[in-house]
């Protein structure tokens, strides 16, 4: 099941956010502010392999307005659709049969800061935000839009940042009766490194989840992270990053080692080569 999860959290490298509700990993989602810069880099491709024998290509295709309009993955295809500068709608599509796979409906509020998404991955789910000061403090899963109109939530997420870098350090989920099921905490370099490529900025979504990874925010200083398990307290370290970067900052090589939580072993390594246009 580890291993599904995985392949399921790459299938779509889109570099997405937000909070997932099926996983062990639903819970791992890092944001970050956007980092100025003079010019602006945009992922063009990634190379992924892992030592699961994986190996994929993802390339990056955008408009004229630098919008992300595409990512081709082998014989899938991810689209999405705007609304101004805000996407409304995710889709990924089997080239082969035409097929649509998968895909998310994005809702976002008056300030224009994402309020909710519903979508089919695996089996249908519904997130909402709850934000202070413009940052995701917390959010709520559903099973379906009726339960969201119903506030009949199946788990909720404290989210808690580091003031000073604006990092998420903490998450604390919670089932629908209140109770803590899981904890889980990161750690972060002293470097504040630019994130992974700043298309994300243009399409103002600060969260997303495993279903389109482009939006996961795993900024580049983002090294260690522990979690606790049921019945437990102790926090396991179970993730660990390293990076390359380049002279501005953007990440060229991030390898991410995936530890089994009873042997303190190695047991999945993944590996991803960036390359870059400037738009």
């Amino acid at each position: 099941m580890f291993n599904n999860i995985l392949k399921g959290f790459s299938l779509f490298l889109i570099s997405f956010v937000l909070f997932s509700c099926s996983s062990s990993d639903d819970t791992d989602e890092t944001c970050c502010d956007v980092y100025p810069s003079e010019t602006r880099k945009f992922i063009s491709k990634i190379y992924f392999e892992s030592t699961a024998n994986d190996l994929d290509e993802y390339i990056y295709d955008y408009d004229s307005n630098s919008n992300l309009i595409s990512i081709n993955k082998n014989e899938s295809l991810v689209t999405f659709v705007y609304t101004g500068n805000k996407i409304t709608r995710a889709e990924v599509t089997n080239l082969v049969t035409g097929e649509l796979i998968n895909y998310v409906n994005y809702f976002y509020n008056p300030e224009g800061l994402l309020d909710y998404y519903e979508g089919d991955y695996q089996f249908s789910r519904v997130v909402k935000y709850t934000y202070e000061n413009q940052r995701v403090v917390k959010y709520h899963s559903y099973l379906s839009l009726t339960d969201l109109e119903n506030n009949n939530y199946v788990r909720y997420v404290d989210a808690f940042y580091n003031d000073n870098t604006n990092n998420i350090v903490e998450f604390k989920a919670y089932n629908s009766n209140g109770e803590l099921e899981r904890r889980s905490t990161r750690s972060f370099g002293a470097e504040n490194k630019r994130y992974f490529g700043e298309a994300a900025e243009l399409i103002n979504m600060p969260y997303s989840n495993q279903i389109l990874e482009s939006f996961n925010y795993y900024s580049n200083n983002n090294l260690k992270g522990w979690r606790t398990y049921p019945n437990s307290t102790e926090l396991i370290l179970y993730r660990e990053s390293s990076f390359v970067n380049d002279d501005e900052g953007y990440c060229l090589i991030w390898k991410l080692d995936y530890y089994n939580t009873t042997s303190g072993e190695v047991e999945l390594t993944y590996t991803k080569t960036y390359e870059y246009i400037e738009l």
